[in-house]
């Protein structure tokens, strides 16, 4: 559900990034009669005798299990039309102060539909949530209590105040959502009671960045830590790539934040309950840190990591694989490490100071050296020097960005070069022949992107039959590749403007003589012209050159502005073609740059271009 693709500036998109989150930061302000205060995973107040929690920034969950929306305070239940529903939300969005944001009368129906539809289905999940959550406190759930105070060295007590949850008995969950006003067909859609072996379960809600519910994860206390969860995947959506980056993110409010990286779902739920929130995981114990995870990461301003891998036997791998994915994409955070001989989480875990378990963290590029140290051992032997520094190389062509070029001088290479020790100096000259050869491949590849695109635009104007556009493109080609050929030699541009650096010359006898100005040469007297006698004729003077009646005189045209052309114009006028011209299938290409053409005519006030009445290839 976190992939869904809400329209930007939608009603969805309003409701669930806008105005949930902006009513979970004044919750407060918003409630001031329940007594609100901040908690490791939210809030948690008081209504009378009746306590309340609130971990996400849906709603709140009362003693009782009972899940409450913040829109259900304006009708005293929750909204059961789409007409209550914006009501609910243009009421919420006055309170806070947003009421500029949402203009009511001009949602279109259908989105106003499709909101309504998300809201009643993510009501009922936090409503089963809720009846989860209020198990885990009961007396059938003290095994599981137990279980999980014994593994995190914990008291039971404090266990019943994590956001988790035990799956409850069927039948009751069925009757708590039919008394909340859910429909038997809504709650036989949402699957929540699709599967018998769930009951029982320790349920953790997987959420979002904004803290919307993307899966649940039901596990087994009984099976090994490594086992793999059973996940209620919940309709019309996938789980986010990142689990705790909504808590992390509100810990954090910085504008670069940082997060540790833990493995395993409950280790980030502990993590937290101890004060660390800054912390997230990809899942499971063992699960890669693939380039998904990281461009969720770098994508939400995450632009610092700490890897808190377990000490286990694949754990450097694990490290080593992690670095490398990170390194090779962007935004993609600067990852930090631990030594293997430093337990983090244990640390962490303790009373021992955050910052002196920072203190030990090391670089991501030195731990990577150190690995691709470890795993060539034998370096009195000239292949497996030769070995490292190709596996070295290797790394460094994968990752090299200009951003990242400093530090892989400063923390990779000098581990290396330590490693090889006397043998470094015989082989830096194959390192720099490696290096200078990716930079012609790089150079190379650059050169083979441009020749495609080029290609790929001549190509489109012949098949379009715009010669006149086909001659221009083409002699910029042989412009630019030219240029291309022959960049060393170019002077230097900054923002388009040319740099020419001026240095005196120093003034030698040479120069000085050069510079002396020279004696001017006498000018000659003017000889006095002859005149005309009397009797010449006067020589007739020609003719001017007769006007020809095929060529009209030019008139000057009112100079025209070009308008800005955005991506949305095209899309459209495309489209409007490809639906004239009967919805061919593979001409897409054909179509953006015809309606690319017509509208930087019109823009530039020159007539478009004919269209030709048959699709060429047709």
């Amino acid at each position: 559900m976190s992939a869904t693709a809400w329209p930007e500036n939608s009603l969805a998109d309003f409701y669930q990034r806008q105005l949930l989150p902006t009513a979970f930061e004044r919750l407060d302000q918003l409630d001031p009669s329940s007594s609100w205060k901040t908690a490791h995973f939210g809030w948690r107040g008081a209504s009378g005798d009746r306590g309340r929690t609130s971990f996400q920034p849906w709603g709140f969950v009362d003693a009782g299990g009972g899940a409450h929306s913040w829109l259900s305070s304006f009708h005293g239940r929750l909204p059961m039309s789409a007409g209550e529903f914006l009501e609910a939300v243009d009421r919420l969005a006055q309170l806070l102060g947003l009421e500029d944001a949402l203009d009511v009368q001009r949602v279109p129906p259908y989105e106003l539909f499709a909101a309504y539809l998300q809201f009643r289905q993510d009501s009922l999940f936090e409503t089963f949530l809720g009846l989860s959550q209020h198990g885990l406190a009961s007396a059938a759930a003290t095994a599981t209590r137990e279980a999980l105070a014994e593994r995190f060295g914990v008291d039971d007590a404090e266990i019943a105040t994590w956001p988790l949850g035990v799956y409850p008995d069927p039948k009751e969950l069925f009757a708590r959502l039919r008394s909340t006003g859910f429909t038997a067909d809504e709650i036989s859609w949402s699957a929540v009671l699709g599967d018998q072996r769930l009951p029982g379960r320790l349920l953790v809600p997987w959420r979002d960045r904004w803290g919307r519910l993307s899966t649940v994860v039901a596990r087994d206390l009984q099976s090994p830590a490594t086992a793999p969860g059973r996940q209620l995947l919940l309709p019309a959506g996938t789980r986010a790539q990142v689990f705790g980056l909504d808590v992390a993110l509100r810990a954090e409010g910085t504008p670069q934040p940082h997060v540790f990286v833990a493995e395993g779902l409950l280790e980030v739920v502990a993590l937290q309950a101890r004060g660390v929130r800054n912390v997230c995981s990809a899942g499971r114990v063992g699960a890669p840190l693939g380039d998904a995870f990281w461009l969720e990461l770098g994508g939400s301003g995450v632009r610092q990591a700490t890897l808190l891998l377990r000490q286990t036997a694949g754990r450097r791998d694990r490290e080593f694989s992690a670095v490398s994915a990170a390194a090779a994409l962007l935004p993609a955070p600067q990852v930090w490490a631990f030594p293997t001989r430093s337990d983090a989480i244990k640390e962490l875990s303790g009373t021992k100071p955050l910052a002196n378990v920072m203190a030990k963290r090391q670089p991501a590029f030195k731990i990577a050296a150190e690995y691709l140290v470890e795993q060539h051992a034998a370096l009195d032997r000239q292949d497996t020097q030769l070995d490292l520094l190709k596996s070295a190389v290797a790394f460094d062509e994968q990752v090299r960005d200009p951003d990242r070029q400093l530090e892989l001088e400063s923390q990779f290479w000098p581990v290396i070069e330590r490693a090889l020790g006397e043998h470094w100096p015989r082989l830096r000259q194959v390192r720099e022949w490696a290096t200078n050869s990716l930079e012609r491949r790089q150079d190379r590849a650059a050169r083979v992107r441009l020749y495609q695109r080029v290609l790929s635009d001549l190509s489109i104007l012949l098949e379009g039959l715009d010669v006149d556009g086909f001659e221009k493109r083409l002699r910029e080609a042989l412009g630019t590749t030219e240029a291309a050929a022959t960049h060393q030699a170019a002077p230097l541009s900054v923002s388009g403007w040319e740099v020419i650096e001026l240095k005196p010359v120093p003034p030698t006898p040479v120069n000085q003589a050069a510079a002396r100005p020279l004696p001017k040469a006498p000018e000659p007297e003017p000889t006095p012209l002859p005149m005309p006698a009397a009797s010449a004729p006067k020589k007739a003077e020609m003719p001017p050159p007769p006007v020809l009646a095929s060529m009209p005189p030019m008139a000057r045209s009112p100079r025209i502005m070009p308008r800005t052309i955005s991506g949305e114009d095209i899309r459209f006028r495309a489209y409007c073609l490809w639906e004239k011209h009967g919805r061919p299938e593979g001409r897409e290409v054909y179509f953006w740059a015809m309606a690319e053409r017509e509208l930087r005519g019109e823009a530039s006030g020159l007539p478009a271009s004919q269209t030709p009445p048959v699709l060429p290839g047709r």
